[in-house]
């Protein structure tokens, strides 16, 4: 792999003044953070699909500061992922630099392409998420075809804070195998930046038959996993390849209360020739220390060999 870590330097775009002072802010305490002497450990985990992987945490004056989630990968690609904190332990800011190389039609000659994405959090949320896209041909024109590289502003919205953010506090702490789950959860979460918000109105989602007993599982498992073992409780899911394999499944919180939980869980490539994924919408309430299944709800999205014109990309049965 030929191509390393860019500089954090970002095109400038038009922001409104709130918005614009907290990014500059955040640029502040990150060019802090990656002037400071930090302190750092390295794990190796015990990535299968993966030539070359590891894991930094740099910490000062006892807090973490800064993690660094390298990989290198078999198809002549990789990929840099580094993730800043406040004091507090916050995430910050992300910055992801993923590359691949190709021969061109030249002898011996090859093509570096970069996606750098920049994401800004503030108080739990996304405040701005950029991309960028370039190549290049060798080092000497590296710099120049970054800086010439427009960032391109992602629309985000709730759903996708809670897609990074939860992944992003458990790194602080993971040990190496939890590391390689975390892995994948920040890339199907970097896959799906642009994605749209998921409906929360019932009307939109087909309902479904509950169980004459109702499915339930205790409360000392987070929403998603209490999510997932319902449908796996009421074999609407089965445990197997379809769901173990990286990026077939995904799960959203959509709503979250102390007593209560609405998550969608996503399962995309599907083994049928015209369905291509379905989700589930599941509403459960925490009663006498137990998630209980309060609604179940479906959608569908076709192949789009097979999507009918017209047809929205996400429809009830």
């Amino acid at each position: 792999m030929k191509s390393g870590i860019l500089l954090l330097a970002t095109a400038s775009v038009t922001l409104a003044a709130p918005v614009d002072d907290s990014i500059a802010q955040i640029r502040e305490q990150y060019a802090i953070i990656n002037e400071a002497d930090l302190e750092w450990e390295t794990l190796k985990p015990p990535f299968e699909d993966i030539v070359e992987g590891d894991f930094k945490r740099g910490s000062g004056g006892g807090k973490l500061r800064k993690s660094v989630l390298s990989l290198v990968t078999s198809d002549h690609g990789g990929s840099s992922t580094e993730i800043y904190y406040n004091p507090a332990g916050d995430p910050i800011f992300l910055f992801e630099n993923s590359s691949y190389w190709t021969f061109t039609q030249k002898e011996n000659e090859t093509k570096d392409n970069v996606t750098e994405h920049r994401i800004y959090f503030k108080d739990g949320k996304i405040i701005q998420a950029l991309e960028k896209n370039y190549e290049f041909l060798n080092e000497d024109e590296k710099a120049s075809a970054a800086e010439k590289a427009q960032n391109k502003p992602i629309a985000t919205n709730a759903q996708t804070s809670q897609r990074f953010l939860p992944t992003l506090l458990d790194l602080k702490t993971a040990a190496a195998p939890k590391i390689v789950v975390l892995s994948d959860e920040l890339s199907r979460a970097m896959d799906r930046l642009e994605e749209g918000v998921i409906p929360l109105d019932n009307d939109a989602w087909g309902v479904m038959k509950l169980p004459r007993k109702i499915a339930m599982t205790p409360a000392t498992q987070d929403s998603k996993s209490a999510a997932f073992a319902m449908l796996l409780e009421m074999q609407v899911i089965q445990e197997g390849e379809d769901v173990e394999q990286p990026n077939s499944y995904d799960f959203d919180v959509l709503e979250r209360t102390d007593r209560s939980a609405v998550v969608a869980v996503t399962l995309s490539g599907m083994q049928d020739d015209e369905i291509e994924s379905v989700r589930y919408r599941v509403e459960m309430r925490l009663e006498d220390e137990m998630w209980i299944l309060k609604d179940l709800r479906q959608q569908m999205k076709k192949w789009p060999d097979r999507a009918i014109d017209g047809q929205v990309e996400w429809f009830k049965p």
